[in-house]
């Protein structure tokens, strides 16, 4: 790491705030500040990519979003009891057994009836599962879980401990960046050339994005977040006319020119994404198509912003569902499924299929047994990926099968069927990282502990093409 990079981070993050905040400015600055690799900026030839982080904050409950069926439906009823799903709220996946998914071939499944739009991109072959991924430091056993003898996440089934492991896929802690930041301090300076970040939250400011050198830049569904936002016009003039003195004191005069850098590539946003319009129609219901559609029009600005590489975060509240799960979860993932096939619709409008990818990340999953109204913390749970990119219509890894998916035996690591991980968050993540342009050599800068999981031969989990 670079010295004076991190001293000057941590300068304009922690240093400027009693300065930010006598003009009033704190949050604007966090959320307008770009910075970028400061070095060597030359541009790729290659195609440019996008990957989508949709995170289900809360916990998902993603035995009930991906369902066993056929033989295998009767233990999922049994163990689910009043909580598992009955086949009015079940819908057919065609899935095709292949040689990267050896171990749920021959296997059913569905997916609950409130997802038709994915039901029909898995289907098509834009959409995959990854099954049973989890925060885990090393490959561990029930045994090892048991007896300690593996490192293990700290604050397993806590919140805030798991978003956080999630985000920075260091579940033993000691990093204060995230996987995407890490990443992006690799990628930026080989295939962006623009001064705005190549990672942008719709949820504000998040670990995930945040590099040693890459600050993530904040956008609404209306576009980048200005100044004028947090103040009044008057306030906003005011600060650009502080902003064009010259000031003596260093400190003083790096808060001024990083702050009217900020002003200047909003207004070189603003006009790169009020120029990017959209004609798919998505869903306001939820506010997630909203935040979409933004995500959308930003990525049909790569040119215009100078971009070749670009990261999103946006998530969907509302999955801590230890009551009510069967009336909340389906319009949770309702909300989803029109929003992301929504999504899909614009990819084609503008011809990008093949160069964005999405996928979900979440706290973890929920308890297979019920509560009597909902479902608890756990651990171990199914994810979906999109795109024209991953090689879909398969469910990668293993779903628990019969003699896993128990309570109080099988993987469960508790009493509740808190299910132990078959496929670890670096794996995951990694798999998408290589597709964005990460070398091989330098996965272990983005995912410590990588090399735990995967030898590097082949893929690291196989569902992208």
């Amino acid at each position: 790491m670079n010295p004076s990079s991190l001293s000057r981070r941590k300068f304009l993050k922690d240093g400027s705030c009693t300065a930010m905040s006598s003009l009033g400015v704190l949050s604007t600055l966090l959320n307008l500040r770009m910075m970028g690799n400061a070095v060597g900026n030359t541009t790729s030839s290659g195609q440019s990519k996008a990957l989508v982080c949709l995170f289900l904050n809360g916990g998902n409950d993603s035995y009930n979003m991906l369902v066993p069926s056929g033989a295998e439906y009767a233990n999922y009823a049994a163990m689910r009891s009043n909580m598992a799903l009955g086949s009015s709220s079940l819908l057919g996946l065609n899935r095709a057994d292949d040689a990267k998914t050896p171990l749920n071939n021959g296997r059913d499944f569905d997916i609950n009836s409130a997802m038709p739009e994915l039901q029909g991109l898995f289907d098509s072959g834009k959409l995959a599962f990854v099954s049973n991924v989890g925060t885990l430091v090393e490959p561990t056993t029930l045994s090892q879980y048991s007896n300690r003898s593996v490192e293990l996440p700290r604050s397993l089934f806590a919140h805030n401990f798991q978003k956080m492991e999630w985000q920075t896929s260091v579940p033993q802690g000691g990093v204060t960046t995230g996987w995407m930041g890490r990443m992006a301090d690799l990628l930026n300076s080989t295939y962006n050339t623009g001064k705005v970040s190549m990672n942008m939250s719709l949820a504000g400011n998040q670990t995930m994005l945040l590099g040693d050198t890459i600050i993530p830049y904040s956008l609404t569904e209306s576009g980048g977040v200005a100044l004028n936002e947090s103040g009044t016009v008057a306030q906003l003039s005011s600060t650009k006319s502080l902003m064009e003195q010259s000031y003596k004191n260093l400190y003083e005069q790096a808060f001024a020119d990083e702050t009217k850098t900020s002003i200047e590539l909003n207004a070189a946003f603003k006009e790169a994404f009020d120029n990017a319009q959209i004609s798919t129609i998505f869903p306001s219901a939820g506010g997630l198509g909203g935040r979409l559609k933004a995500i959308a029009r930003s990525i049909a600005s790569q040119s215009v912003l100078g971009h070749e590489r670009q990261t999103y975060f946006v998530q969907l509240g509302g999955f801590d569902n230890h009551s009510n799960l069967l009336t909340r979860h389906p319009l949770l993932l309702s909300y989803i499924s029109q929003a992301v096939g929504a999504f899909w619709s614009a990819l084609q409008e503008l011809q990008m299929e093949d160069q964005v990818t999405l996928f979900t990340a979440s706290d973890f999953s929920r308890t297979i047994r019920s509560n009597g109204a909902g479902s608890d913390h756990a651990w171990g749970a199914n994810h979906f990926v999109m795109g024209g990119a991953v090689d879909g219509q398969k469910i990668y890894g293993k779903y628990p099968d019969p003699t896993e998916l128990r309570v109080a035996s099988g993987l469960d690591v508790g009493t509740n069927g808190r299910m132990l991980p078959s496929i670890s968050t670096d794996e995951y993540f990694a798999e998408m990282a290589l597709w964005l342009g990460v070398s091989q050599s330098d996965l272990s800068s983005v995912f410590p502990n990588l090399a735990n999981f995967w030898t590097g031969s082949g893929a690291p989990v196989g569902f992208m093409k």
